[in-house]
């Protein structure tokens, strides 16, 4: 089936009109994680965050865990159409960076569903830039797992990410 409002939202262009995030293609089972997040006030309270902020408006309407899980499942499954990426960094750098990712999110960025560890490769790259550079700075630390995106995103500049994102996005995410 479907659900009504999401098919625009998985659009590349609208994602980045809205500031939304690219979620077509993502893992199912960490889509329903990070609605449950929003839906119980874990995400989205730090002032900095405010794509997160926006969420905790719609997570509501998908509190219960069946809801979520067919929003997840949905968006998952909408067409992994390809965007233009427009952070620009050394790719050479960033693959250099990545070495530290490719443990949990594997070699092409392809994540693991089964450990609800995301994709990166393919996704947004502004939306990546700014996940890592809140982690970094410690204001996106509601997930057990962030303890290890902090050691592996530390003394890492600014410019640094824009590398890492730069290569990231350029995988295939598969």
């Amino acid at each position: 089936g479907t659900v009504t409002g999401v098919q625009t939202c998985a659009l590349p262009i609208c994602n980045e009109a809205k500031r939304a995030p690219r979620l077509a293609g993502q893992h199912a089972s960490y889509l329903e994680k990070q609605l449950e997040q929003y839906a119980t006030g874990r995400r989205g309270e730090h002032q900095r965050d405010a794509n997160a902020r926006q969420m905790t408006l719609i997570a509501p309407l998908y509190l219960g865990s069946e809801r979520r899980a067919a929003l997840a499942a949905y968006i998952a499954a909408l067409p992994d159409i390809p965007f233009l990426a427009r952070i620009k960094g050394d790719l050479g750098k960033g693959q250099k960076h990545y070495v530290r990712c490719e443990g949990c999110h594997g070699k092409s960025g392809q994540g693991d569903p089964d450990a609800v560890v995301p994709r990166l490769g393919g996704m947004s790259d502004w939306y990546l830039l700014q996940r890592l550079s809140l982690i970094r700075d410690g204001i996106h630390p509601f997930e057990p797992y962030n303890a290890g995106m902090l050691l592996s995103l530390e003394g890492l500049s600014d410019e640094d990410l824009r590398d890492l994102v730069a290569y990231v996005v350029s995988l295939s995410g598969r």
